[in-house]
């Protein structure tokens, strides 16, 4: 810690340096080689102060050292800067499955360490839009394994389809073709109209190519 003796005798070494050469001529001129309006005491003493504004010594003087440190820091580098983009991972179906029999219950249990980690992750996989009425201007869809009809509903594997929920004022265009879709993955279980789990996965989607 900084004693106040040497931050007294700092920053009046930086003004100084820096106080226009008029204002420093007046404020430390002995009052008799001062000409009449300057000789007040009250002007001398507004012209520092303003002198003192000008340079910033009264602002960091009365935060103290360590709080003039805090303050530094906390405004240096360019302003406005983004924070940093979080990195897509590539990810496939492959790394979305687990071991469930075919009519076994879903248990969080059933999930492995490596779909885990994926989870509220930007990730980037590969897939097609399972087939729908609408094929402009969609919001929402269930991204498959492969373009058979096998990989969603009844009898499908929960790892072999994610739901797409498109971000606000963003779309897709239906395809045949396979399409690449980027956005945040997490868990989120979709129930049918008899309660049975028919999917497991959400993406918000911020791209489909």
């Amino acid at each position: 810690m900084c004693s106040e003796q040497t931050a007294q005798s700092e920053s009046k070494a930086a003004m100084k340096r820096r106080m226009p050469t008029f204002l420093m001529t007046t404020s430390l001129m002995p009052t008799s080689r001062m000409s009449a309006p300057f000789r007040s005491a009250p002007l001398r003493s507004a012209l520092l102060i303003v002198a003192l504004l000008a340079v910033g010594v009264i602002g960091s003087f009365s935060l103290g050292c360590n709080r003039s440190a805090n303050v530094a820091a906390k405004t240096s580098g360019p302003l406005g800067t983004p924070p940093p983009v979080e990195a897509v991972k590539e990810a496939t179906f492959d790394d979305l499955k687990f071991d469930m029999e075919k009519g076994d219950k879903f248990e969080l249990s059933l999930l492995t360490p490596q779909v885990k980690e994926l989870f509220d992750r930007r990730i980037r996989i590969r897939g097609f839009i399972f087939p729908t009425l609408r094929k402009r201007g969609i919001k929402q869809f269930v991204l498959v394994r492969d373009n058979l009809e096998c990989c969603f509903g009844p009898g499908a594997a929960l790892f072999d389809c994610i739901l797409v929920h498109m971000e606000e004022g963003k779309t897709a265009e239906y395809s045949i073709r396979p399409v690449a879709v980027e956005g945040k993955f997490s868990l989120e279980e979709f129930l049918d109209y008899d309660g049975t789990v028919r999917a497991i996965y959400r993406l918000d989607g911020e791209s489909v190519d």
